[in-house]
């Protein structure tokens, strides 16, 4: 009788034990997929943001751009003028034929002329329209870290940072 007792407390201790390790992998296994960030997802609502006219842009530009601390009501103004200009590109382009590339995709030739100084590929997307460039978009903590490409003399175009 003994031996059952036994037999039936160490089956449930190994069903708990069993159970709690299963919840702990499951909730880590939420917690990574709630973690990852979907760049050309990201990209698309910000593009579709854009080109709403109801969303303010300063609502864009402070939900959806990372902007250093101290930065002045100039530098705001321009950025918000800035997001202004894509707005009305977008606007007069149709929105089915908008593509995002990665950088990553484009070839040797359009890579050529862009400085990606310490800025991943992996963090540069190319808003194309017809297969010519719309704008450019330059990903940082899950943020739109610059949408400003400009040259930097020599034929090299590098990103400006907020």
């Amino acid at each position: 009788m003994s031996n059952i007792f036994i037999m039936r407390k160490l089956s449930l201790t190994c069903f708990f034990i069993f159970t709690i390790g299963s919840l702990t992998f499951s909730q880590e296994k939420k917690a990574e997929s709630s973690s990852y960030f979907d760049s050309e997802n990201f990209i698309h609502e910000f593009i579709e943001d854009l080109s709403d006219d109801s969303i303010a842009l300063d609502i864009i530009l402070s939900q959806k751009v990372k902007l250093s601390a101290g930065i002045d009501r100039e530098k705001i103004d321009y950025l918000i003028a800035s997001l202004q200009e894509i707005r009305f590109n977008l606007q007069l382009k149709d929105p089915e034929k908008i593509i995002i590339t990665p950088f990553t995709k484009l070839s040797r030739q359009e890579k050529r002329n862009i400085d990606l100084e310490k800025h991943a590929p992996e963090d540069v997307y190319f808003i194309q329209h017809n297969k010519k460039n719309v704008f450019a978009i330059l990903l940082g903590d899950n943020k739109v870290s610059s949408f400003t490409l400009v040259s930097k003399g020599k034929n090299k175009s590098h990103f400006v940072t907020y």
